[in-house]
């Protein structure tokens, strides 16, 4: 019988994914927003266990564990401005 991982397995595996294949934490602001909007654009956005929620939330637990040196106020605005413009046209 194969066990199932909990949310808290199935995310610790994604940060190691992710820490592995983008060490570099200087563009995390903008892969949030991505991520966010992938999010948003998926049809399974409201079942549970979607994939794309699990990305955001790798990518905003690297933002609170390791910060984002290059993130500046102007920088996350403007990738929330472009968030927004996706999120609109998704909505429409």
């Amino acid at each position: 019988m194969e066990s199932t991982k909990s949310s808290i397995e199935r995310l610790e595996d994604e940060l190691r994914f992710a820490r592995e294949k983008f060490p570099a934490n200087s563009l995390l602001v903008e892969a949030l927003c991505e991520e966010l909007g992938e999010a948003a654009r998926d049809p399974g956005l409201h079942t549970p266990g979607c994939y794309e929620w699990l990305q955001v939330a790798c990518v905003a637990m690297r933002l609170y564990d390791e910060g984002c040196p290059d993130a500046t106020k102007s920088r996350l605005l403007g990738a929330l401005k472009i968030l927004e413009r996706r999120a609109r046209k998704v909505l429409e």
